[in-house]
């Protein structure tokens, strides 16, 4: 099968080539701006796809150094011409991770607030929002989310603190006419014990694989079998009909995960035994935050 990754990064979006024949190529770049320039872009995270095949990757960006306040901005890409491109700005998004789509439907973790933002991309408005729990802070810690035809996935990382929890949610409970809906994780829940610091939800052959990225393990939802165990930071899952891809960062503090001396690693999986086959270096990369597979086809 042919295609391409798409790669978010703490230093860019690149296009990586499964057959790893030609190098990584950065397709939208990170433009720092000087101490009081507004607009300093602190990295891409979340990225989806359409039907028409054109992507959205998810980016924060900085308003002022002197509050600390950020802004976030979904730019719509078409494959076809990398400089077609659509910006969206998210009100009152903060923290964004990953993000999924649903029809006309942009789910966005809103991770510094405890919630996900569903976004109308035809009416270009807030359509719902979904509170985990009362309180308006980084609780839960949400990062992943994944879209399939009748439900939202919501992935509670939950930092350390306690197990990482996976929140089942029927498009029907969302789509009640209710702006806001609050949403108790102890009752519709998959508790993942003894697993904590999980970043993905990624669909693969009917499965969902989840990492857990302080342990540097991949690992199937339904039976929690480890399909990769690494040494580092594990953030980024995708896959084609005989392949999962996984992003692997050096272990990193915050602050030197913007810094391009830091090459994160694509992990190539063989899916019938699940052997590692290769590995792809993104050069000055930073910290790899999220990875899609396009299908030549889209």
């Amino acid at each position: 099968m042919s295609g391409l990754i798409y790669a978010t990064t703490s230093r860019g979006v690149f296009e990586v080539d499964p057959k790893q024949s030609s190098p990584p190529r950065k397709v939208v770049d990170v433009h720092r701006g000087g101490f009081w320039r507004r607009g300093h872009k602190l990295g891409f995270f979340g990225l989806t796809t359409d039907n028409a095949g054109e992507i959205y990757f998810a980016e924060r960006v900085r308003c002022s150094w002197a509050t600390k306040k950020q802004r976030t901005s979904v730019t719509r890409l078409s494959t076809d011409d990398p400089s077609a491109r659509s910006d969206i700005v998210i009100p009152d998004c903060s923290d964004v991770h990953q993000i999924a789509l649903y029809e006309k439907n942009l789910f966005l973790t809103d991770t510094a607030k405890n919630r996900v933002l569903v976004f109308d991309l035809s009416k270009r408005r807030r359509r719902v929002a979904l509170n985990l729990g009362p309180l308006r802070k980084d609780k839960n810690h949400i990062n992943a989310l994944h879209a399939s035809t009748d439900r939202l996935r919501i992935g509670l990382n939950n930092r350390s603190f306690s197990d990482s929890v996976v929140i089942d949610l029927p498009y029907a409970d969302i789509f009640s006419g209710s702006e806001t809906i609050a949403i108790d994780p102890s009752d519709i829940s998959h508790r993942l014990y003894g697993i904590t610091d999980t970043h993905d939800l990624e669909p693969v052959d009917d499965r969902i694989l989840i990492s857990a990225s302080k342990k540097g393990q991949v690992f199937y939802l339904d039976s929690g079998e480890v399909v990769f165990s690494g040494g580092g930071w594990v953030r980024g899952l995708t896959s084609d009909a005989n392949h999962i891809y996984i992003g692997e960062s050096p272990n990193a503090s915050r602050k030197e995960r913007h810094n391009e001396d830091l090459s994160p690693t694509i992990k190539k999986v063989a899916k019938h035994d699940l052997e590692v086959l290769s590995e792809q270096k993104i050069d000055s990369g930073g910290q790899l935050n999220d990875l899609l597979f396009l299908d030549e086809k889209n």
